[in-house]
């Protein structure tokens, strides 16, 4: 989402728009930030960028919904394992756990205490307590909707992933549930919004509440990555 984005930007700064097929690329001197869009469209915008980057690592980016219990809004995880839900014959992915160890010193480096776990990508929104619950039980400590498809295509070309997650609603919050509210490339279907809002004004108090938490989230990850991408970058030039 344009959020999530601006959130990366500042650590790669100074940094030049360009396109790439359909995507946007944001290109920094310490790597490159692509707005995959919402849902499985991440696989095909991974596909392209690792074909035309080369990159060292591949990284999947953003806020999540929180399952377990003990997470709250502005909780920083980074999961270990990644699985698809609703969709039969995908097996799970498995984060590099050297940059796992890595983002996690990081974090701490900052004040940002990172937790561990099992994230789940699907291809409805966890809207509110009773969806999130099914996965809860399933075994899975957050939910989004992009980073498992981004870490199959580095599964499949070998390249080092990693999926850093800021909590942005908790197991007990609900979304406020808005139809069509994300266009495909990740950027907000703003009439979708006004008219909801229109036609629902008793929506605006948990639409803003959201949008403080969504923003506490953002700067939390915008911490952390401040910290991890230098990191990184030095990592990337000791590799072979």
């Amino acid at each position: 989402m344009q959020s999530e984005v601006a959130a990366c930007l500042t650590s790669l700064e100074p940094v030049e728009e360009r396109q790439i097929g359909s995507f946007t690329v944001f290109a920094g001197e310490r790597g490159f930030v692509c707005r995959t869009g919402v849902g499985r469209v991440a696989e095909e915008a991974t596909k392209l960028m690792a074909a035309e980057l080369s990159p060292t690592y591949l990284l999947s980016i953003g806020t999540a919904g929180g399952l377990r219990l003990d997470l709250e809004a502005s909780d920083l995880v980074i999961p270990r394992s990644l699985d698809v839900a609703g969709i039969a014959g995908f097996s799970t992915v498995t984060v590099d756990p050297p940059l796992v160890d890595m983002a996690v010193v990081s974090a701490a480096s900052v004040g940002l205490p990172a937790t561990t776990g099992r994230c789940v990508t699907v291809t409805e929104v966890a809207w509110g307590p009773d969806e999130k619950s099914a996965l809860r039980d399933a075994g899975h400590d957050i939910v989004e909707m992009e980073s498992y498809w981004t870490g199959l295509v580095a599964a499949d070309r070998g390249i080092p992933f990693l999926t850093a997650r800021v909590v942005s609603d908790s197991a007990n919050q609900s979304l406020p549930a808005i139809p069509n509210v994300f266009n495909k490339d990740g950027t907000t279907n703003q009439t979708a919004l006004v008219e909801h809002t229109k036609e629902h004004p008793e929506a605006m108090p948990a639409l803003k509440e959201q949008a403080q938490r969504s923003a506490r989230a953002i700067g939390n990850l915008r911490t952390f990555l401040d910290a991890f991408v230098p990191a990184l970058a030095g990592a990337g030039k000791d590799r072979p």
